[in-house]
């Protein structure tokens, strides 16, 4: 029986990234095709109609004072396939787990 699936989180990068990688990898998605779909968060996270909604909860997650710069959320947000990798290969080779 084929159940769906659903998982959902605030900003979708770090831990539900790495998650979503997991699953996708266990489910025996390609390696290219599961570090294209994390790189995905780039183009919605950053995209220019969210980086408002984007910058107001940073701003609210971090109690800060004064809203951040577009160049500041952009390094905080960005995803770079090299991390996805690594940790990828982490989870395979130490851990063997994948």
């Amino acid at each position: 029986m084929i159940v769906p699936a659903v998982e959902h989180c605030t900003s979708g990068k770090d831990r539900t990234g790495v998650f979503s990688a997991i699953l996708l990898t266990i489910l025996g998605v390609p390696r290219d095709t599961v570090i294209q779909d994390y790189l995905l968060t780039n183009r919605y996270l950053l995209a220019p109609d969210s980086l408002e909604s984007t910058r107001a909860q940073l701003q609210r997650i971090f109690g800060l004072s004064e809203p951040l710069d577009d160049a500041s959320i952009k390094t905080i947000m960005t995803v770079k396939p090299q991390t996805l990798e690594a940790t990828l290969d982490v989870i395979t080779t130490n851990l063997r787990l994948l």
